[in-house]
């Protein structure tokens, strides 16, 4: 799904796309999810570019690692973050990728 419609049906579920605290649970999600896919998160910057967060809560992204290069809005557009091969990026927000949910906020 984009960016749009994977938030909605987190939303839908009663949660949000997730947004990872610290390093410790990035981890956990690695060694979770497949490599060579791409995941979306609750982090953009639709707002105010360059400055990311999450968009449920409104507040900035409490941890962010990303990947050698990024954030670097190559193409317009390029405004909702997703994970890579363990790192973020940022991208299209209508590129079709696997997203992660997780319970409301803060859960």
């Amino acid at each position: 799904m984009n960016w749009f419609a994977a938030q909605k049906t987190c939303m839908q579920m009663g949660g949000q796309l997730a947004v990872i605290q610290d390093e410790q649970e990035l981890g956990a999600l690695r060694s979770r999810i497949t490599n060579d896919a791409s995941y979306w998160l609750d982090i953009t910057d639709l707002v105010n570019q360059g400055e990311f967060e999450s968009w449920t809560t409104g507040t900035r992204a409490p941890f962010l690692k990303w990947r050698s290069g990024e954030p670097n809005h190559a193409r317009e557009g390029e405004r909702c973050v997703d994970l890579k091969q363990g790192a973020m990026v940022d991208d299209w927000c209508e590129n079709g990728y696997y997203f992660i949910c997780q319970g409301g906020e803060g859960n």
